[in-house]
């Protein structure tokens, strides 16, 4: 399995693949570290700011670990994860930066989703001195002309939709192996960010909710691979009063500012400009904002398939969805999962 989490239900029942939960009979949840989490005080705002949280989150992976790796999308999430180490002066060992590059017609276009990288990630690395960094890009689609090169297609064939969590989109095979095309040591930490929070209001209980939902974490990212570790900056046991104050922070706002939230109204379908400017303070401002992929399926990074239909990779795709089709009996955007509620 890509991920120790998993899915159950309130019966008992325990769902090792989101396929097995999405057929199920009974209402199924995302197992994200319950047992944790479950046991948690969420009624107290920490006092801490919510910068000084950035900044020990770094140190503590900083202390942790012995190499670094930033997987840098040029979104908000994780260019706040790079501003936090840099102007903190916590150094960073490696960036590496992943598209299909060289699909693309023209050095910087956004065909393939690679618009974030050309000019919020190359402009804004550009304006820091970063000499003891290493900066990486990987074009992984150049490793497409050979099917083998992903390990769950030699181990499952075109069953890999299956073992890639949420979304079952080709480039998930890449990010599954990545620690087979980052050149790092032992003890290394990818670093991603993953997840803004997730935030909604019930009126019943009359309190603010938070979840997690299965998309964020089960993307094809390994959570241990062979010389180290996934490190999700934002959402983890380990800096749960990070997690804490953020929820807190978009909590106050709306009560500072009367913010319009309606019941069950979720934070991730609200404006993506009101929660950056809630919870982050980016000294290098974004001057992109890429298109989000509205398929589970086929991600924008890999419109280029369209263009290989008769390429071994297409044909192990399309297969592949075809089988997924067969077990869920309907060919359309998968629903998130989500876990159990916690109230603040």
């Amino acid at each position: 399995m890509i991920s120790k989490y998993f899915y159950y239900d309130d019966t008992g029942n325990i769902f090792s693949s989101r396929t097995q939960a999405l057929t199920s009979q009974t209402p199924c949840f995302f197992n994200f570290h319950d047992q944790f989490f479950q046991k948690q005080n969420w009624s107290c705002e920490p006092a801490q700011t919510i910068h000084s949280l950035y900044k020990q989150r770094a140190e503590q992976i900083r202390n942790k670990y012995d190499y670094l790796v930033l997987c840098y999308s040029g979104g908000i999430d994780s260019t706040q994860i790079l501003e936090t180490f840099y102007y903190n002066n916590i150094h960073i060992d490696e960036i590496v930066m992943v598209g299909a590059f060289s699909q693309d017609s023209f050095k910087g276009s956004d065909e393939n989703h690679n618009g974030e990288i050309y000019t919020n990630c190359l402009t804004t690395l550009s304006k820091m001195n970063l000499p003891n960094t290493k900066i990486t890009m990987l074009d992984y689609s150049k490793y497409f002309n050979n099917i083998n090169s992903f390990t769950l297609i030699k181990e499952y064939g075109s069953d890999f939709y299956e073992h890639l969590g949420v979304r079952t989109s080709v480039s998930r095979l890449f990010w599954n192996d990545l620690d087979k095309y980052v050149n790092s040591p032992d003890n290394t930490a990818y670093i991603f960010g993953r997840d803004k929070p997730n935030m909604f209001y019930d009126p019943v209980h009359k309190k603010y909710g938070v979840y997690f939902i299965d998309y964020s974490y089960l993307t094809g990212v390994r959570e241990t691979y062979r010389n180290g570790d996934t490190i999700n900056f934002y959402t983890d046991p380990d800096c749960f009063e990070l997690m804490l104050k953020q929820f807190y922070t978009i909590k106050n706002f709306h009560n500072q500012n009367l913010v319009s939230f309606k019941p069950y109204q979720e934070t991730y379908k609200l404006d993506h400009n009101y929660i950056k400017n809630v919870i982050y303070n980016l000294k290098n401002p974004l001057s992109y904002l890429g298109k989000k992929s509205t398929f589970t399926f086929l991600s924008n990074k890999d419109m280029f398939m369209m263009n290989n239909k008769s390429s071994d990779m297409f044909k192990i795709y399309t297969d592949s969805l075809i089988k997924l089709k067969s077990k869920l009996n309907v060919m359309k955007t998968q629903p998130p999962i989500h876990s159990k509620s916690y109230f603040i």
